[in-house]
């Protein structure tokens, strides 16, 4: 079952494939495709895009976003939110196309893909030798290095061939100076109404990511308040202990010399009270001999 949806998948068209394309709502008119003067071959073009569009959107039509801003304003009241949704239903509804697209083997997609790059291999090789026989420099190049040099060429062509061009209900290669402003206008409008649906839309996401995650944010913003208060905290702690540090590594040092000071101190104090007690002692001899003398008087 997955190889066959692979498969299916494959099988579709680019635009389908890619959601980022734009792609037309509802049923693909006739007269929006094949409309204005066009030669045969643009004609044939015209036809086949007529019957890609048609299979797209009979396949896989278009599903519009009620809640989507840019395709238009929601109604507060509930009767009218459900009739806009039916009648988005009901314009959902295509018809399948005037001609069905007729099925290609695989075998044959693979062997005009191969006739296709054979082709441009062919086409490049040709412009290469141009290229070549245009200027001696670049006959000295290799070949991948003209290579690079004709796609930047064909790129650039391509975005000149499009820049030329102007939309007025449809694409006109060859535009006056004010059709060209006119396109402009256009262009500016809609790049602008689509900015400011895009601006609501990201405005109503932002009240309701504050609604819902409102509590986090003040959790956070606490939180957060308190790690700044810790870290401070740890700074002056770490201030503190290096400020102590070296007021002990100073202790230390001095702390011999302290010593020393103390115990010539304690020295001369033990020498003074010595001598003292001494001193005390021959008083104390010499009193108790005058009492003895003065009794036997």
């Amino acid at each position: 079952l997955r190889q066959e949806a692979i498969k299916l998948y494959e099988a579709r068209s680019t635009v389908v494939k890619r959601p980022d394309l734009p792609r037309p709502f509802g049923a693909i008119q006739t007269d929006a495709v094949l409309s204005g003067e066009m030669d045969e071959a643009e004609g044939l073009i015209r036809k086949e895009m007529l019957g890609l569009l048609q299979q797209d959107a009979f396949a896989h039509p278009v599903v519009l976003d009620p809640s989507d801003p840019t395709e238009g304003k929601k109604s507060k009241k509930k009767g009218k939110k459900r009739k806009k949704n039916d009648v988005a239903a009901e314009g959902n509804i295509v018809p399948p196309p005037d001609e069905p697209l007729d099925y290609i083997p695989e075998e044959n997609l693979d062997e005009a893909k191969e006739l296709l790059e054979k082709e441009a291999q062919v086409t490049i090789d040709e412009k290469a030798k141009e290229l070549r026989a245009s200027s001696e420099a670049y006959a000295a190049m290799k070949d991948c290095d003209v290579a690079e040099i004709l796609a930047s060429r064909n790129a650039e062509a391509a975005v000149q061939g499009a820049s030329d061009q102007t939309y007025k209900h449809k694409w006109e290669p060859d535009a006056t100076k004010e059709d060209r402003l006119t396109s402009l206008k256009l262009e500016y409008e809609a790049i602008r109404e689509a900015a400011n649906a895009t601006k609501k839309k990201a405005d109503k996401l932002d009240s309701k990511l504050a609604i819902k995650n409102g509590g986090y944010i003040k959790r956070a913003a606490a939180l957060q308040e308190a790690a700044l208060q810790t870290f401070a905290e740890t700074q002056n702690a770490r201030i503190e202990e290096s400020v102590y540090s070296l007021l002990m590594s100073h202790e230390r040092r001095g702390i011999g010399s302290r010593i020393e000071k103390l115990q010539k101190e304690i020295e001369v104090l033990e020498e003074g009270e010595a001598a003292a007690q001494k001193r005390y002692g021959e008083l104390m001899h010499t009193k108790n001999r005058l009492l003895v003398k003065l009794r036997q008087k």
